[in-house]
């Protein structure tokens, strides 16, 4: 059952990256084999780098009143931009963004897919 839940996400974010990367004239991915490396990298990442930055806003709920969690989505769009930016680097010419607007628009695409992934995939 869990196998089956993580390739369902694995899925989901590969389709969800392939497609962005298909329609932004932008984004340069050579290959769905890159598309699922690169969803299946950025979902493991994500797993743990969300769960870090959850910890560390948990722990400053109660000395800001709450008022940290105004800014999540923001930690959550450069957390996301950084882990796409390093898969830039890593996989060289397989995976490029050529803009930063490019990465930003892609940051933001995959984490709405990756939150969707997480709350109705089970």
């Amino acid at each position: 059952m869990l196998i089956k839940v993580v390739l369902l996400r694995w899925a989901l974010l590969t389709v969800v990256f392939g497609i962005t990367a298909a329609l932004h004239p932008q984004i340069k991915v050579r290959s769905w084999f890159t598309a699922a490396g690169a969803a299946g990298f950025f979902g493991l990442a994500n797993l743990v780098v969300g769960f870090l930055i959850k910890l560390v806003f948990w722990l400053l709920t109660l000395p800001t009143l709450g008022l940290i969690w105004l800014v999540y989505p923001v930690a959550a769009l450069i957390a996301n931009a950084v882990l796409l930016q390093y898969l830039d680097d890593r996989f060289g010419e397989k995976l490029k963004f050529i803009t930063i607007r490019a990465l930003l628009m892609t940051s933001v695409i995959m984490g709405v897919a990756t939150w969707a992934a997480f709350r109705f995939i089970r």
